[in-house]
């Protein structure tokens, strides 16, 4: 079972994806958006959100800065507030990004953002 139809999948998810990348994501498609459907309610629920505090390691949280589909904007930029165990938590917005920022045209910029991240936290053995 989709929890939202092709059509949804294709035109909600993405903001300017390149048609052949969303082809090739709609085939490799899995049937609820986590892939495994026992994982969805245990991360969706309010209570959960108890254990956020608890990580203490540094947190990013990225969105595509036209993905509309789950939170409002407000929700994304109140997000890295739930991590307050950690005292390293920020969110960063990919450019012309829907769903799945690492599938569109700017995906350089989702990656180029990822790595800066990582490599101002942690350095190479």
């Amino acid at each position: 079972m989709h929890f939202i139809s092709e059509q949804e999948f294709r035109s909600l998810l993405f903001y300017n994806a390149d048609p052949r990348v969303i082809d090739a994501a709609a085939a490799q498609r899995n049937a609820n958006p986590c892939g495994v459907i026992r994982s969805t309610p245990p991360g969706v629920l309010v209570e959960d959100r108890v254990h956020d505090a608890q990580i203490r390691v540094p947190v990013l949280i990225v969105f595509g800065d036209d993905d509309t589909l789950i939170w409002t904007r407000q929700g994304e930029e109140e997000q890295q507030s739930h991590f307050s165990g950690s005292s390293d938590a920020g969110t960063i917005f990919i450019p012309e990004a829907g769903h799945f920022p690492m599938f569109e045209r700017t995906a350089p910029l989702f990656y180029s953002a990822i790595s800066s991240w990582l490599g101002a936290r942690f350095s190479a053995p």
